[in-house]
């Protein structure tokens, strides 16, 4: 779960509400939801009903990206989904029912792709190792018929020289029974060999399962600590969201999302030491996870260190290229130290990737402002305030601007 953490300068962006639509209603263009009779995002709360006419989904669009809880129910009326999005993106902790009310899922993102990675590499160990016993089955086969064919031509043999001799004849029977006896010991061997790699298979199985078992517990305990310290988040309860996370790492110590929201706790306190402390864990946990080094930036921009904050918005932008959030903050790093035109190159990028990034326009309007051109500083608050950007609409409008 992520913490997307914007700057909005010099102005703020102030979000709405609206009747909610039937979803159904809304048109997708190039991934973002609009209303029909218009090109803005939308940005409200949106359902969806079954055609026996009960609910169907209810949620809701920021800036024509889902955003918020959204639920889900089968047509039996027995919930199906409870998932919450951040910019489109599915968002911490989500949980999926069937339609008799049973638990299928409940978990991130990144712990459903985990857990599927692991039971299909325990599925082509199980494979593996019915492969390898079976070809030792193919090859016992092929032993026990190159046996049986030899006994059979040394029966042959027997029997024509007991036509000749009646004491060769003799030895050679008592040559073939001693064979006989060595090849039953043999296969009785080679059974209780076969017995001893299926109970030692059965064995490590077992305790594979119940480590799996006990990580899967500890896991899910984990997950519901964090939810507690997400959920104190949203509250704006940061000393029990600390205690929380804190609480949901002892259990599961490689958790690197737990890190990154315990450095979003310490940032909202203030305590930007601490913050970076988590971030860069979250960092060794987990090496190439964009967020982290995209909130660690800002953590090092809230104590002034711009010359870090500029080399953790870079690193988030080469694990993630197209990041224009990233780009924005990045931006806005280089804004507060006065390199104005780094900050309107970075602006520019975050524009590029997502033309419809109302709060770059607004922040590149404000870079230009300090290099002296207004021309470009009106043009691009026009954009923004097109865009939806309330307090680029309300600049303009304050300074007898149409846009």
């Amino acid at each position: 779960m992520k913490k997307l953490l914007l700057i909005i300068l010099p102005l703020l962006l102030i979000v709405g509400c609206s009747k909610p639509l039937d979803d159904e209603l809304l048109i997708d263009r190039g991934g973002v939801k609009n209303q029909q009779d218009s090109q803005k995002p939308y940005s409200g709360k949106v359902f969806r009903l079954n055609e026996n006419g009960e609910k169907k989904l209810e949620g809701s669009y920021k800036d024509g990206k889902k955003d918020g809880k959204w639920t889900e129910w089968h047509e039996n009326g027995i919930q199906a989904s409870k998932i919450t999005y951040k910019e489109g993106e599915i968002f911490g902790i989500w949980i999926s029912w069937n339609d008799q009310g049973q638990k299928e899922w409940e978990g991130t993102i990144e712990e459903y792709n985990a857990a599927v990675k692991e039971a299909a590499e325990l599925a082509a160990k199980i494979a593996a190792e019915e492969a390898r016993l079976e070809e030792e089955a193919r090859l016992a086969e092929e032993a026990r018929l190159a046996e049986e064919a030899a006994r059979k031509a040394e029966e042959a043999r027997i029997v024509e020289e007991a036509r000749l001799a009646e004491e060769a004849a003799a030895k050679l029977a008592a040559a073939k029974l001693a064979a006989k006896n060595a090849s039953k010991e043999a296969a009785t061997e080679r059974a209780a060999a076969k017995n001893a790699l299926a109970e030692l298979a059965k064995l490590k199985k077992a305790a594979e399962e119940a480590r799996l078992a006990e990580e899967t517990r500890l896991a899910e305990e984990a997950r519901d600590w964090f939810q507690k310290g997400y959920d104190a988040d949203e509250n704006k309860e940061y000393d029990k969201a600390i205690s929380f996370y804190l609480r949901a790492i002892e259990l599961k110590p490689d958790y690197a999302s737990a890190y990154v929201n315990l450095g979003y706790a310490y940032r909202k306190q203030g305590n930007y030491t601490k913050a970076i402390e988590s971030y860069e864990k979250a960092i060794e946990l987990k090496p190439d996870y964009t967020d982290a080094y995209n909130n660690l930036g800002y953590a090092y921009e809230n104590q002034g260190n711009y010359t870090k904050a500029i080399e953790s918005y870079e690193k988030a932008i080469e694990l993630d290229p197209d990041y224009a959030l990233a780009y924005n903050n990045l931006g806005s790093a280089y804004y507060n130290q006065g390199n104005y035109t780094k900050a309107i190159e970075s602006y520019e990028k975050a524009i590029e990737l997502d033309p419809d990034y109302a709060l770059a326009y607004n922040n590149l309007g404000s870079a230009y402002y300090y290099i002296g051109n207004t021309q470009q500083q009106i043009s691009n608050y026009k954009k923004a305030a097109k865009l939806g950007h309330q307090d680029a609409q309300e600049w303009l409008e304050k300074n007898s601007y149409n846009w």
